[in-house]
C-alpha cells in the first residue's frame, strides 16, 4: 500500500513538473547587443515546439525596460518572415524575430527586457507560449580623440613655424 501511495505520489509530482513546462522554446541567438541613440538592433532567435501536436504562433508581446516604448519595437520580421504554425517538435531560426530603436537621450547603462510569443493549439488562441529575456547595452559615449595622424601633422606645422621664425630672427 505505501508503495502505490509513493508512485502516485511521484507521478503527480512528474506529471505537475511537466505541466510546467513552456509549450515553445525562444532562443535569443544575438543578446546583448549593443548600440548608441539611434541606432536599430535586430534580434535574431529560434523557436521549438515542445508539445505533441501542432500551434498556432497568433502573436507577441514586449515587455520593455523604461526609457524604451512599444514604439521602439519592430515586430514586422514576427509575422512576414516566421510560420504561423509549428509541428510537435519543429524548429524554425535562426532568423531575424523583432528589432529596437535606440531612442534619443539615453542613459548610458544595460536594458534587460522580454519578448513573448502567445497562440496555442486552436487559431485564435492567445495563450502565452513562452518568453526570453534580450539585453540592449547602451555605451557611454566617449570624447573625440584624433588620429596620430593629426598629431603629425600639427607638429610638423608647428616645427615648420619654428624654423620660419628662427630664420627671420637670425637674418
Amino acid at each position: 500500500m505505501k508503495k502505490t501511495i509513493w508512485y502516485v505520489a511521484f507521478l503527480i509530482l512528474v506529471g505537475s513538473v511537466a505541466a510546467l513546462a513552456d509549450p515553445i522554446t525562444i532562443t535569443i541567438d544575438n543578446t546583448p547587443l549593443i548600440g548608441a541613440a539611434g541606432a536599430t538592433l535586430t534580434f535574431d532567435a529560434t523557436i521549438t515546439n515542445n508539445t505533441g501536436g501542432l500551434l498556432y504562433l497568433n502573436g507577441d508581446n514586449f515587455n520593455l525596460a523604461a526609457p524604451f516604448v512599444a514604439t521602439d519595437a519592430n515586430d514586422s520580421a514576427f509575422f512576414t518572415s516566421w510560420p504561423s504554425t509549428l509541428s510537435a517538435g519543429e524548429s524554425f531560426g535562426s532568423a531575424a524575430l523583432f528589432s529596437i530603436v535606440v531612442p534619443a537621450g539615453i542613459a548610458p547603462g544595460i536594458y534587460d527586457s522580454i519578448f513573448g510569443v502567445v497562440g496555442g493549439p486552436g487559431v485564435n488562441d492567445d495563450n502565452l507560449l513562452s518568453s526570453a529575456a534580450f539585453e540592449i547595452d547602451v555605451p557611454a559615449s566617449s570624447p573625440v580623440v584624433p588620429e596620430p595622424g593629426t598629431f603629425s601633422l600639427t607638429l610638423l606645422g608647428m616645427a615648420g613655424l619654428a624654423a620660419m621664425s628662427l630664420k627671420r630672427l637670425y637674418a
